[in-house]
């Protein structure tokens, strides 16, 4: 039996199977989150921010129900990951914060 798949079907072969990986894994993360919602409503803690113990906003909430930080919280947790992967990277100069 030969093999009729060129490079271009191999390519998109390997393309859709790392596409449905990460959807996969996307689909567990998200679940996950929905579940930990879920146990800070038994604690009657599902809304507060676990960084700061503020309330997140209500329309952040109806946007992302998993949300576990405030924006504000949320914006500095990105830029601190943003800052660490470019130290990381060596593209920046480590400080203290």
């Amino acid at each position: 039996m030969e093999n009729t798949e060129d490079e271009g079907d191999l390519a998109t072969i390997s393309h859709d199977k790392d596409l449905l990986y990460n959807l996969h894994e996307g689909g567990f993360a998200r679940l996950r989150f929905i579940q930990e919602a879920m146990k800070a409503l038994d604690r009657g803690q599902y809304g507060e921010c676990v960084r700061c113990g503020n309330d997140i906003n209500e329309k952040r909430l109806l946007a992302v129900p998993w949300a576990t930080l405030c924006l504000r919280c949320q914006e500095e947790t990105e830029m601190e990951l943003t800052s660490s992967r470019l130290v990381q990277a060596g593209l920046e100069e480590e400080t203290d914060l």
